[in-house]
């Protein structure tokens, strides 16, 4: 029950009123029944007795029913309020989990199935916590309403009420199988019902929809749904069969059970062992009870399926937050020390023996070909990634033992840096902060783009969030991205992993320079597969297969290494309308 006593402590941290409503809820709901039980026999017992007030009695009896109906209607509403705050505080330790997952665990799948089935296990207000919660006022409703029927029960026939609990329980027991079977077929279709669930994702996705409509890729959908719905309906036919059994063998038990309460209450009344008052009574409460069982026992397989529902939550309660402080050195030298990496899962060596040192406001270029290893060791110098062998050393201090918050004193641009659907103010300080950085918008020329917009930087980008935001082109993005980079001013290095990709040879080295010139402060780290972008860098490390083939300025390069060599005179052939001459 480690679920319920965690929710229990929320509710209590969070809203405690919610146990008084839980108490007034199942009070009012779990009484109510039996309104409508004793009042009539106790007007069956005395109708002769004064019969001009029973009619006053029904309109009072019709007037608190409606009163009680009014008030757990109102009381449920409050309590679904306050049970929303728990929920959405539960959201947050999701959000929170996934926001300081390391990038290599964000990056595994298991780790993004955790955080998606705990998600799931939290977002409705009907299912997993949420629907725990919600049970919970039922759950106290029930005990009490048990309390009536036992009190009732007593006054009967000690062989009847035995024989009916009985029947009622072997009965229970039989279609408490049949939830069973339903909660394990769905429990078991989960991954299948996720791949229906990611196939309808790609055909609504804008991107996928130009290749399905430019190459009639329908078929192929179809054919992945045929399987997935073919699977399931197979399963699915073996479970309709097995439950059918067992709600026959089900009904068999009750129809046993309501011909011997029937029997007993019909020969009770001839015989005059029971008045009609009394009879009223037996003859509805037992056969509340009856109802009463059979909605228990879907209840509380409602409540197991959420209880199972929940447990996947728990799974990311611990958040890794590193103990780091906020220090800022006047100077950074960087050092990999014979590092060496392969992705994790795989056996391959991406970077092999890597020995480099980054100097302070020095400027290096990282150049090769696709695969050589660049990206990678972008993401080993921006923390992402631990080396699987070797050090990372900041000040002669390995990073991991450092007390110093390493990925503070980065600043970096990537091949697949993203903008967010907020403001393009928000978008360059990644915070909702109110600092001015009209400078930053003049030195990269935003200041252009923003002047365009009625609501100037609190133009909202992308339609994401708001209907009326706008989109931006490939350099209006660089432009954004070195506003970013730039306004992380305390950041000692700053890393381009490729971010002008898709910009031409001309525009790319254009944008390299006017990154040099505004991170004149900083060590920079220019990677490119143009060797031509590149040449203004102090030095070039020429990476080959993994591993560090050359290293030293252009000139250099073009002496000792022919590999650069090569790829520099193919390259300049490929683009010597848009060099510039040497």
């Amino acid at each position: 029950m480690h679920e319920l006593k965690f929710l229990i402590k929320k509710m209590a941290h969070l809203e405690p009123i919610m146990f008084l409503l839980i108490a007034l809820y199942g009070l009012f709901v779990g009484i109510k029944p039996f309104l409508w039980i004793i009042s009539p026999a106790y007007i069956l017992e005395n109708y002769q007795k004064n019969p001009k007030i029973f009619p006053v009695f029904f309109l009072g009896l019709f007037f608190i029913s409606s009163l009680i109906s009014f008030f757990d209607a109102f009381v449920m509403g409050n309590y679904r309020m306050r049970m929303n705050h728990v929920r959405y505080k539960l959201m947050n330790m999701i959000t929170e989990y996934s926001l300081y997952l390391p990038y290599a665990k964000k990056k595994e799948k298991s780790e993004s199935e955790k955080i998606s089935d705990a998600m799931k296990a939290v977002e409705s207000p009907w299912l997993g916590a949420g629907g725990i919660m919600m049970d919970l006022p039922n759950v106290f409703a029930m005990v009490i309403s048990i309390s009536g029927f036992l009190w009732i029960f007593t006054s009967m026939d000690l062989w009847v009420l035995a024989t009916t609990i009985i029947l009622s329980i072997i009965s229970w027991l039989l279609l408490n199988q049949v939830t069973k079977s339903y909660n394990n077929y769905w429990g078991d279709m989960s991954p299948n019902w996720d791949k229906f669930t990611k196939l309808n994702n790609e055909m609504k996705s804008p991107l996928s929809k130009q290749d399905i409509l430019i190459f009639d890729t329908i078929r192929i959908f179809k054919s992945y749904y045929g399987k997935t719905n073919k699977d399931r309906i197979n399963r699915l036919e073996g479970v309709n069969t097995k439950t059918l059994r067992l709600f026959t063998l089900a009904n068999v038990f009750n129809l046993i059970r309501d011909g011997l309460i029937i029997y007993w209450l019909m020969t009770s009344l001839v015989a005059g062992r029971i008045s009609l008052a009394n009879f009223y009574v037996y003859f509805t409460s037992i056969f509340a009870f009856i109802a009463f069982n059979h909605e228990t026992m879907w209840f509380f397989s409602d409540i197991r399926r959420n209880f199972t529902m929940f447990k996947p939550f728990f799974k990311i309660t611990d958040v890794y937050k590193d103990e780091k402080q906020e220090i800022y050195p006047e100077q950074v030298e960087i050092v990999l020390d014979n590092v060496s990496f392969k992705y994790p899962g795989t056996e391959a060596y991406v970077l092999k023996d890597i020995n480099l040192r980054i100097k302070d406001s020095e400027t290096i270029a990282l150049v090769g070909e696709n695969g050589a290893g660049k990206s990678t060791l972008a993401l080993l110098l921006a923390g992402l990634y631990e080396p699987t062998e070797g050090k990372i050393l900041i000040n002669g201090e390995d990073i991991k033992d450092s007390q110093i918050d390493y990925k503070k004193l980065i600043s970096a641009v990537f091949q697949d840096s993203n903008l967010l659907p907020f403001s393009f103010k928000e978008n360059i300080l990644m915070t909702t902060g109110d600092r001015n950085i009209d400078d930053i918008y003049k030195m990269t020329h935003l200041d252009e783009i923003i002047n365009k917009y009625e609501k100037k930087d609190k133009q909202t980008l992308l339609r994401i969030l708001d209907n009326d935001g706008v989109d931006l082109s490939g350099g209006q993005k660089q432009r954004l991205f070195l506003a970013r980079a730039i306004a992380k001013s305390k950041a000692k290095l700053l890393i381009l992993d490729e971010p002008t990709a898709q910009l031409d040879a001309l525009n790319e080295r254009e944008l390299y320079m006017l990154y040099d010139d505004l991170t004149k402060d900083k060590s920079s780290i220019f990677i490119s597969h143009r060797l031509a972008s590149t040449k203004f860098c102090d030095r070039i490390i020429y990476l080959k297969d993994g591993k560090i083939l050359a290293n030293g300025t252009h000139d250099e390069l073009m002496k000792a290494c022919e590999d650069y060599k090569d790829l520099y005179k193919l390259q300049a052939k490929n683009y010597k309308e848009v060099l510039w001459k040497i």
